[in-house]
């Protein structure tokens, strides 16, 4: 009863006000200040996981300073978001995690929407989060940077959609002040206007910051350093992700999560030759997938081309201007990225099935 008290005095002292498109653009919304935390965030000595003796996770022993600032990037299921997780206390693990001291935790991944609660509005569950923070005002503001506008904020959260759940989750985290946040794909479910909002929160957050993302325009400028996870285990490179990828020799983001390497095959020994008929039914579904191959990767080259020209679009001021309440635009540019990642992760499955056929032939 007092809460309710309470919330209603202060909810008589905001002035209600709604958001449009062009107000979000141009917000400067900030993660509060944090308090400080001890000079070694997080300390793993022999971390590993494994999931029904497969290891995920190969004994590793590392820091993370405060100040800190990493990207997780690589080839999709060699435990990005499985250390994620281990490292916000969200999965178990061997070995030991140390916490540093004063360490407040901030955690976003999809699976997090299931934390809210779903008789909650969605106004009603900012505003309880924020009830003893400096952003109560804020609330309406942070939510509009988030797709949440006029009738939205009224919506119960079991009605939510996974991705609005998620842009729920993601607005929370900026109520908090949060010394240590780790966010696994963070991007997901924004938009332009709400990924640049959050971007530039990040750009200004003077916490420690681990991140998973496969967007390379959005990890830019936001890391310093880079964990690389390969299937020879997690390897640890100093820059961001622009430096990185120059010391790859490629400009492209797909190789690195595609696993594409240099690295020659191993030189098998000799083995007995097989039946012809099985060679050659092998050598058909060889030549299948590389036709599979380089029609996925038509495709995607055809969807970047019109994501760069949608980009160059929204880089004109003028042509943005005219932009910014075509929904169906930005709609269209957020499915183009969904196709992009479905193609990513066909060639991906392709290439790895050839791969293994390739590597079973005489």
């Amino acid at each position: 009863a007092s809460f309710a008290q309470s919330l209603i005095k202060k909810l008589d002292r905001i002035e209600r006000i709604e958001i449009d498109i062009e107000d979000v653009s141009s917000m400067h919304i900030r993660f509060p200040e944090s308090p400080r935390a001890g000079k070694v965030v997080l300390t793993a000595n022999n971390l590993s996981k494994k999931y029904n003796q497969r290891t995920v996770i190969h004994p590793m022993t590392f820091s993370i300073d405060r100040g800190d600032r990493i990207a997780f990037v690589g080839k999709n299921g060699m435990g990005k978001t499985t250390l994620s997780r281990i490292l916000a206390v969200d999965l178990d693990y061997e070995g030991e995690l140390i916490r540093g001291h004063n360490v407040h935790l901030g955690y976003f991944a999809q699976h997090q929407a299931n934390k809210l609660n779903g008789e909650n509005t969605v106004l009603k569950e900012m505003e309880e989060a924020a009830f003893s923070t400096d952003k109560f005002t804020q609330v309406r503001s942070i939510l509009g940077a988030f797709l949440f506008s006029g009738k939205d904020v009224d919506k119960k959260i079991k009605i939510l959609s996974g991705g609005e759940k998620a842009r729920l989750s993601l607005a929370k985290l900026l109520l908090q002040p949060l010394n240590l946040l780790i966010l696994d794909e963070p991007t997901n479910h924004l938009d332009i206007i709400s990924k640049e909002v959050l971007k530039n929160a990040l750009l200004k957050y003077t916490g420690t910051l681990i991140i998973v993302s496969h967007d390379r325009d959005f990890l830019k400028d936001l890391t310093d350093k880079v964990f690389e996870f390969t299937s020879e285990g997690i390897k640890q490179h100093l820059g961001d992700i622009t430096e990185f990828l120059e010391k790859r020799n490629t400009d492209s983001f797909r190789d690195i999560e595609i696993g594409k390497s240099s690295t020659p095959k191993p030189i098998k020994e000799p083995t007995p030759s097989p039946p012809a008929n099985k060679n050659k039914n092998q050598d058909k579904e060889i030549k299948k997938l590389q036709n599979s191959i380089l029609n996925t990767e038509k495709k995607i080259a055809e969807i970047e081309t019109k994501l760069a020209g949608m980009d160059t679009t929204l880089q004109d001021p003028e042509k943005y201007k005219s932009l910014m309440n075509d929904q169906a635009f930005f709609t269209n540019y957020q499915s183009t990225q969904q196709q992009l990642e479905a193609e990513m992760q066909k060639w991906e499955n392709l290439s790895d099935t050839l791969t293994t056929l390739q590597a079973n032939q005489p």
